[in-house]
Formats: C-alpha cells, structure tokens, sequence
C-alpha cells in the first residue's frame, strides 16, 4: 500500500528555492560555454592573422637578405648591420 505524506510548505519552498538554483548554474554554465566557444574561435581567427604576418613578416627579411646580406636590423635607424663572416649575396 501506497502512503503520502503531505510536507510542510517550508521545506517544500526549500525544494522549490534548491531547485531554481539549479536551473540558474545550468542556465549560466550554458551561456560560459557559449561565450568560451565564441572566444576560440576568436582566438582561432587571431592566430592564422598572426601566422600571416609572420609570413609577411619572413617574406620582406629574405628580400633584404638575397638583396644586401642577412644580418640584424635596426628599425630606430633603419640599419642592417652584417657581421664580417656572414655571406653577403652575389650580384648579377
């Protein structure tokens, strides 16, 4: 045989009170998740920005290179410093 028990309205308040607070974490876990998906993909697009200037980057350092020799520049002055025993490029 069956048996209820009516609870008080207290701790039935409690229960309900409980369970909103779960509802609220799940609802705010939801929106983090999606606020970190949206922050990769953010991150991800950064990324490939910053591969391509590397790129651009290395791109413009070889042409210096084959053009007047690889060594360190200076961009304050706009140098290319070459140290004695680094190949300087034969000109056609």
């Amino acid at each position: 045989m069956t048996q209820v028990i009516k609870l008080p309205e207290e701790q039935v308040k409690q229960l309900n009170n409980i369970r909103d607070k779960y509802y609220q974490v799940m609802t705010k876990l939801g929106d983090a998740d999606i606020q970190i998906y949206n922050l990769n993909k953010i991150k991800d697009e950064l990324l490939k920005e910053y591969n391509t200037i590397q790129e651009e980057e290395k791109g413009v350092i070889d042409g210096i290179g084959k053009k007047h020799g690889f060594g360190k520049i200076n961009l304050k002055t706009g140098e290319l410093i070459i140290e004695n025993n680094s190949p300087v490029p034969q000109k056609p």
